[in-house]
């Protein structure tokens, strides 16, 4: 079914970072028939290994902390955020414009080339962790 692609794509993914199983998978996502995939509430991958998100995320309703991860891309970030995104600690210098962020974005001061990308992509939304 239609359903099948997009949540094997995600148990690989899940199953190459250590996040967890099928099950894990099935409470945290909603695989829908145009290919997309939601979360209804926060998603908390922060210290996890994870070195990319997988391809198809298209909204997450509350938080997304990604923070201490081995991200080098942020390509696969959904379309909306409904809250905060944290990616302090990671190492991406560049981050998309196509997601529509609620609240604010979080990184560590040193993290200069991703501050600069945030502060020209999505003026005003830039906060450090303290």
């Amino acid at each position: 079914n239609q359903f099948e692609k997009p949540r094997k794509r995600f148990i690989t993914w899940a199953d190459e970072v250590g996040l967890g199983d099928e099950d894990w998978i099935d409470e945290t996502f909603t695989f829908h028939p145009d290919g997309s995939v939601t979360v209804e509430g926060d998603l908390g991958l922060n210290e996890r290994d994870i070195t990319y998100l997988p391809k198809g995320l298209r909204e997450i309703g509350g938080n997304l902390w990604l923070d201490n991860n081995q991200i080098t891309s942020l390509e696969g970030l959904p379309q909306e955020i409904g809250r905060d995104l944290w990616l302090a600690n990671i190492p991406a210098t560049e981050i998309p414009e196509h997601t529509q962020i609620s609240g604010k974005i979080y990184v560590d001061e040193n993290q200069t080339a991703l501050a600069k990308d945030i502060e020209k992509k999505y003026p005003g939304k830039l906060e450090y962790r303290d």
